[in-house]
């Protein structure tokens, strides 16, 4: 349904296709979407997240962070739920993460 463009931290966007055969629309599908970028805070829960597989049911345990260094890079996190486009993603420094299904 929705598919990340290619391009520079933070600068990603989501794009939507909805499907005729749904009774959705395309604001109710990009309310209920998010373009999540996760940071693993072990080596751990990196090898965790390289288990992951399409259809998994996960539970995320984590904080929304902004990046930033000294040379003037930034990446801020989205803070509501009813942006879309460029800048609209959750940065998501991770905790834990739970496998619920396969």
């Amino acid at each position: 349904m929705g598919e990340a463009s290619q391009g520079n931290p933070g600068r990603e966007a989501l794009s939507l296709v909805v499907s005729a055969r749904t009774q959705l629309d395309e604001e109710t599908v990009t309310r209920q979407s998010a373009n999540m970028h996760m940071i693993p805070t072990t080596p751990e829960m990196r090898r965790k997240f390289s288990t992951l597989r399409k259809g998994d049911v996960v539970q995320i345990s984590g904080f929304l962070v902004d990046i930033s260094n000294e040379e003037g890079f930034s990446w801020l996190t989205s803070r509501v739920r009813t942006d879309s486009g460029r800048g609209a993603c959750e940065v998501i420094l991770i905790e834990s993460v739970k496998i619920l299904g396969r």
